[in-house]
């Protein structure tokens, strides 16, 4: 007699399963991906801040260092404190640590007249630093290192008396600063945006720029137009740093004195404020 085994019907998948199988994997995958990209935006973001804060830290501690212990300076060296804007160039009575493997008999490891300079390069956003004893490679602009990442914009104010002013010149003024201001923005603001350069580098005109023109294949925008006068009402933000440097050997007289400050020429030295 002949037994015969039970059959066991096995049943395949759907092709709307498979379907509903592929799509779900997929979301898993994209879910997946999209934490990624989330995670690694972020972490983008923290290094880009830490890169800014970098250099405006540095910055302002290393300017603040020099002005402890800048001079007036004369007419052979040139001005001790000196700058606009968007740079500044300090003399300082300092020995250079950095210069000791020269050997002794090099005059400048034991020079104490150090030469700083500060810059912002609007074109790639870095501040930019040099320093080293005076008279060594301070023509063009060799030698000068980023202190940091990429910021919007720095702005430098100095202390006149009683008065801030957008440059200074401790030589002609016959004095020190009061106390130098150093501002640092890590982001553009509405209405602030910068025009690119051509690719020749050729200077542009800010009148022109800055100028209303008209295309008549595009025509008059007038929505835009009113949205840029808007922006010209907005006031400039607060300063992502900010910290005004008190100048300690600044005359402490207001008057136009010439005795004020401290002169290496002369070794003199006044009394802070």
């Amino acid at each position: 007699m002949r037994l015969q085994t039970p059959r066991v019907h096995r049943r395949a998948f759907t092709l709307l399963e498979m379907v509903i199988a592929i799509a779900l994997v997929l979301a898993l995958v994209g879910s997946m991906f999209a934490f990624v990209f989330d995670l690694l935006s972020s972490r983008a973001r923290a290094l880009d801040f830490a890169a800014k804060q970098l250099a405006a830290t540095t910055l302002i501690e290393r300017v603040e260092a020099d002005l402890l212990c800048c001079v007036v300076g004369d007419q052979a060296s040139g001005a001790g404190v000196e700058g606009d804007a968007t740079r500044l160039r300090i003399m300082a009575r300092a020995v250079a640590a950095s210069l000791a493997e020269r050997g002794a008999e090099d005059p400048a490891v034991f020079g104490d007249l150090q030469l700083a300079e500060y810059r912002f390069n609007d074109r790639s956003g870095l501040v930019e630093a040099r320093r080293g004893p005076l008279g060594e490679g301070e023509s063009g602009s060799t030698g000068f290192v980023a202190v940091g990442g990429p910021v919007h914009k720095v702005r430098f104010r100095y202390l006149d008396a009683t008065t801030w002013r957008d440059s200074f010149d401790s030589l002609s003024a016959d004095r020190l600063p009061k106390a130098v201001e150093i501002a640092v923005w890590f982001d553009a603001w509405p209405g602030d945006e910068t025009t690119p350069l051509p690719p020749n580098d050729e200077p542009v005109d800010a009148a022109v720029g800055d100028r209303l023109t008209f295309d008549s294949a595009a025509g008059f925008d007038e929505q835009a137009y009113a949205r840029r006068s808007d922006l010209d009402l907005f006031d400039e933000p607060q300063p992502d740093h900010i910290r005004v440097i008190i100048v300690p050997d600044a005359s402490p007289d207001d008057g136009q004195s010439s005795d004020g400050g401290q002169s290496f020429s002369e070794g003199a030295s006044i009394e802070a404020p």
